[in-house]
């Protein structure tokens, strides 16, 4: 393996290949403690930082966001898709599927990706009574988190860091601000 730009020793453990020995490191952490603990946890999350350019339609007839606060997408998907079949220039098709990176029951926004991902929709809760609005988007840039641990309905946004670029500070002030996502900075794995 080549050299990592920060003199980070790439790892492979349990056939998975990391960035840094940290990294690997915190996976065996969580690993180890997860049963324990009764957590679920992600390894390279994929977060879109994704911007509306578009206002398409109001959507205020449909259920749609009580089915997508219990998390049930599918079924949001399907009322998405009943809610827009006459709005001009919107057309998912069946490899469409919605994303959130907030902790159910509160989350406000939620991504539609379509086409094989090459399209993305913004759906926004403004109001309380559950009103959405649609938006065609731009995706800016993806983010690879390292950990999201997910326990009892609450999510931590985890990252292994050695060295902190001025892209690395960028990104996580873009989705703090785009999602509320506070980024924890794991610097050494905790002693057990």
């Amino acid at each position: 393996m080549r050299g990592h730009k920060y003199h980070a020793k790439r790892t492979i453990y349990n056939g998975i290949k990391f960035d840094s020995k940290l990294e690997a490191n915190y996976y065996k952490y969580l690993e180890l403690f997860q049963r324990s603990a009764g957590f679920e946890f992600e390894h390279q999350f994929k977060i879109d930082a994704v911007v509306p350019q578009e206002h398409i339609q109001l959507i205020d007839d449909y259920p749609i966001n009580p089915e997508l606060q219990l998390d049930n997408m599918e079924k949001g998907l399907e009322l998405l898709k009943e809610a827009t079949s006459e709005t001009k220039g919107v057309r998912f098709t069946k490899t469409a599927h919605i994303k959130s990176f907030e902790p159910i029951g509160t989350r406000t926004t939620w991504l539609v990706y379509n086409r094989s991902d090459s399209e993305i929709w913004t759906l926004k809760r403004h109001r309380s009574n559950g009103e959405l609005d649609l938006y065609r988007s731009k995706r800016v840039f993806s983010y690879y988190l390292d950990f999201l641990i997910k326990n009892n309905g609450e999510y931590r946004y985890i990252d292994t860091k050695g060295v902190k670029t001025s892209i690395y500070n960028l990104k996580k002030k873009t989705l703090d601000a785009l999602y509320g996502i506070k980024i924890e900075e794991v610097t050494k794995v905790p002693s057990a």
